[in-house]
């Protein structure tokens, strides 16, 4: 049966009071998670799919917890949950996290996960760092996969402090290309077809 509900959580955000970002993470990283998330929804909601995000802009008011975003997802009904991020830190690349103690199938997980890895590394000409278990590689499970019911992951599209990273990551142009690889990955995963030509060709 065609999954029809997927949650696109855009990662991070500004918290409530700021006028900067407090988290510390990047406007590149808060602007690029967003701008992505809700190209992969127009995408996604051409084809029928119910499509939710976890955030819709980029205010200080739009604070939401790891585990604020999970219990959206759960209260959806979600069938695929996909968390977009940009990494930090030092290396180049794209990553993706899959979680094995979640309330979903392990093996789903894992699909999934390494599908949105090899589309991304395909349509963003990244260099493929790995696709891995969260806890297996970072000892902890990441708070936003952990207590989500859906079939999921966590994909760091690249890295907001290597110059070439950031300059793909800022352009119209490769966002696109990140969207539709997220979009590639979802319906490879879940079977659905264009009913009309993809807008983007």
């Amino acid at each position: 049966m065609l999954a029809q509900v997927v949650v696109v959580d855009a990662g991070h955000g500004v918290q409530p009071g700021c006028a900067t970002n407090c988290e510390g993470r990047t406007d590149t990283e808060v602007f690029t998670n967003l701008a992505v998330a809700e190209k992969l929804e127009d995408l996604l909601s051409s084809c029928g799919i119910t499509v939710h995000l976890t955030r819709t802009n980029n205010s200080c008011v739009t604070c939401i917890t790891l585990g604020q975003r999970a219990a959206m997802s759960n209260s959806w009904g979600a069938d695929r949950f996909l968390s977009i991020h940009c990494n930090a830190g030092g290396g180049t690349g794209t990553e993706t996290f899959w979680c094995n103690n979640s309330s979903s199938s392990n093996s789903a997980c894992q699909s999934f996960a390494e599908e949105v890895q090899a589309q991304m590394v395909s349509h963003g000409n990244w260099v493929d760092r790995r696709c891995v278990e969260d806890n297996t590689y970072l000892l902890f499970h990441l708070g936003v996969l952990h207590p989500t019911d859906a079939i999921g992951c966590l994909n760091e599209i690249g890295f907001v402090d290597f110059a070439a990273d950031a300059a793909k990551l800022t352009s119209n142009s490769w966002r696109d290309d990140f969207a539709e690889a997220y979009f590639e990955a979802l319906q490879n995963d879940l079977g659905f077809t264009w009913p009309l030509a993809p807008p983007c060709e």
